[in-house]
């Protein structure tokens, strides 16, 4: 490359000074931002684009980025956030922005690389937690586990991070762990959902009368979770309450009616209840038709037959 090109392709890099703008420019800039607030994202990247067309800047050009992916334009925001990168890089807005962006493109190693830079720029909880989740998806979960302690060490009262601390601590076995991570995730927003529900997942053998109230407050927040709903109705039959376990039953099939695992589960607690072991016999058998090498729905059934 000759010097003259160098010099160009430089020159072309640079940012503008956003301190000699015109009352044009700031204007423009001003009509940008109201589309922006107002959520109208077509007209917000129609303006941000232009005037990063005429005013090469970072903050332009994260703009155009953040307004594509509001459109669902997933990849072309990061086209958008790579071109800030290049004029400003250093910004540690931008980096977390792009390995966000790269994470839902599901381009993991390129995510986890610009959340890196990002985390090293100025670290930050959520950076961090973003980071969790790109290694947790590689399968790299010791390294995801560091990434979640670092955001804690950045904000110990980050709630996601607590939150994700004790689903891994419960899917190893650590059930101590996993309760006082997602109790505190709890005690720092009492309306977080996953926790909840999460915490009466954990506690549904070993505490089922406490795994209820977790459960009811979960579903209270997010009444659609069939999950939730099967930890509910399993520990309210844990607790003799099996009208409201039936309840629960008939609520998640009526969301998921073709869901094996619903099937099989309501068909079981009907059989071994004795509430209606006809169509609990004949739930299960539906479980299998649909998905024949069900493992639970095979012990049901066995189950069932061995009653009758």
């Amino acid at each position: 490359m000759t010097t003259s090109r160098r010099r160009a392709v430089v020159r072309k890099s640079r940012q503008v000074s956003l301190k000699d703008l015109s009352e044009v420019d700031q204007r423009r800039i001003a009509l940008a931002n109201e589309a922006k607030a107002s959520k109208r994202w077509a007209l917000a990247r129609r303006r941000w684009s232009a005037l990063a067309a005429r005013l090469p800047h970072a903050w332009f050009w994260h703009e155009v980025a953040i307004c594509e992916r509001e459109l669902g334009r997933t990849a072309e925001a990061v086209v958008a956030a790579r071109r800030a990168a290049r004029l400003s890089p250093r910004s540690e807005a931008t980096q977390q922005f792009l390995g966000y962006t790269l994470l839902v493109l599901g381009r993991l190693r390129e995510a986890e690389a610009a959340l890196r830079l990002a985390a090293r720029l100025r670290p930050d909880a959520v950076t961090y937690v973003f980071l969790f989740l790109a290694l947790s998806r590689m399968g790299r979960l010791p390294q995801a586990r560091r990434a979640l302690l670092s955001a804690l060490r950045v904000d110990p009262d980050h709630e996601e991070a607590h939150y994700n601390l004790g689903a891994i601590a419960r899917r190893c076995g650590r059930t101590a762990e996993a309760t006082r991570h997602l109790q505190r995730a709890i005690e720092i927003d009492p309306q977080y959902a996953l926790a909840l529900a999460e915490l009466g997942r954990l506690l549904a053998r070993q505490a089922p009368e406490e795994s209820v109230g977790y459960l009811r407050r979960a579903l209270s927040l997010e009444p659609n979770d069939v999950i939730s709903l099967l930890y509910l109705a399993n520990s309210e039959w844990r607790t003799g309450e099996l009208a409201a376990a039936e309840r629960s039953c008939e609520k998640a099939l009526r969301l998921t009616p073709r869901n094996p695992v619903v099937l099989w589960a309501f068909g079981e607690f009907l059989s071994s209840t004795d509430r209606n072991r006809g169509r609990g016999g004949r739930m299960i058998r539906r479980s299998l038709s649909i998905d024949p090498l069900d493992a639970g729905a095979r012990r049901a059934l066995r189950k069932h037959l061995e009653r009758s």
